[in-house]
């Protein structure tokens, strides 16, 4: 949950303006290449800091708190400045264009998602130290190579850029290792019990199934002549589905020659070498999207039994149902877990901005930052 930077606030944002973008990866690294910085720089005093440049603010006033714990200035432009350029990004990849900061939705937007991280963060915080979380030596080696591979003057460089000391910068990049470590002290792993709750409460299913797929339109030749009507073709693949069912039904071993038909006959996807693309079957939950008839025909099955003839929109289908594998859910469990133990910790934390930062210009604030670096660069 903490991991995404993005909110729901945001991407909701982004869609009203029918401008989403693919899901990027995102790193709360700061980028230490002057390329990816602005080329050219407006008159800017690098010897303030680059929250008394962005914000008006010094770098070690308080602007917010989450749960008493006080957040800096130079912290609250660091994360802002991050999301800024996390969006800003987006546009440039996949628009060519820049994004429009001066928008209300979108300021409020990204206003809102900054609190949200910073909560995130500080409230992360307070959970390590309530459960004694510190980093291994190995990845405290890792977390200071991480900084100790610029060079002095590169490093001093992207830490002015930034607005943050060299402790600040080791604090975020600890924040992922102390995130696991966090969650591995504190979550269990699923108990069979948890497997069962979690199966009934997003009422999960296995099953295979054997589709014969329909058409819409004539079957033709190279040529373009009609070979077959759409209503004979269907016809004969409703016939073979009930051929099929029929064999199956009379089985002594129902579900060894579903798997044997099944291969010889299913037109669910198969790979190059004609493979079929889930020969174990599949397992899915409510939050699947399935073609219209398939969920309900399935649910109406105790497992181990097989269905009649089921349309939809695809063809025909003679479909198994199948128990649930525990590894099927297992890692889905346990971040429904994850999720439980953090929700009620980042939803009940008090926070309160304060007047400096509440109701912030983000188009000023970008523009004051963007120049900064690019001052701190050239």
């Amino acid at each position: 949950m903490k991991r995404r930077l993005l909110s729901l606030t945001l991407i909701l944002a982004l869609a009203l303006t029918a401008c989403t973008a693919p899901a990027a990866q995102s790193s709360a690294q700061p980028s230490a290449d002057p390329s990816a910085q602005p080329s050219a720089a407006a008159e800017v005093d690098t010897s303030k800091s680059l929250s008394e440049h962005a914000l008006g603010l010094s770098a070690d006033e308080v602007v917010m708190t989450v749960n008493g714990a006080p957040v800096t200035a130079a912290r609250y432009a660091y994360w802002l400045g991050y999301n800024c350029n996390y969006v800003q990004a987006i546009y440039q990849t996949y628009y060519g264009r820049a994004f429009d900061f001066s928008d209300p939705a979108m300021a409020e937007a990204l206003r809102g998602d900054a609190h949200n991280v910073i909560t995130s963060f500080e409230v992360s915080r307070q959970l390590y130290e309530e459960y004694d979380i510190t980093l291994t030596p190995e990845q405290e080696a890792e977390v200071r190579a991480a900084l100790e591979q610029y060079p002095d003057e590169e490093r001093a460089a992207l830490l002015k850029a930034h607005g943050i000391t060299e402790a600040d910068y080791l604090e975020i990049q600890s924040d992922v290792f102390l995130y696991d470590n966090l969650i591995a002290a504190a979550v269990s792993q699923p108990t069979d019990e948890d497997i069962a709750q979690y199966i009934a409460d997003h009422n999960v299913f296995g099953v295979k199934h054997i589709l014969l797929k329909t058409v819409s339109a004539d079957v033709t030749d190279e040529e373009g002549n009609v070979t077959q009507t759409a209503e004979e073709y269907n016809a004969g693949r409703k016939a073979l589905a009930e051929e099929l069912l029929s064999r199956l039904e009379q089985a002594d071993d129902m579900p060894a020659l579903f798997d044997t038909l099944m291969e010889e006959h299913s037109e669910d996807g198969r790979d190059g070498e004609g493979k079929l693309a889930a020969p174990d079957g599949y397992t899915f939950s409510d939050a699947d999207s399935l073609v219209g008839g398939f969920r309900e025909a399935t649910l109406a099955l105790e497992v181990g039994q097989l269905s009649g003839i089921v349309e939809t929109d695809y063809g025909y289908h003679l479909l198994l149902r199948l128990p649930v594998e525990r590894s099927a859910v297992e890692a889905d469990c346990y971040s429904a877990l994850t999720t439980a133990f953090l929700t009620p910790r980042m939803e009940g934390a008090e926070v309160e901005v304060l007047d400096g930062v509440a109701g912030l210009d983000v188009a000023a604030f970008f523009k004051a930052f963007t120049d900064y670096q690019a001052a701190v660069y050239q």
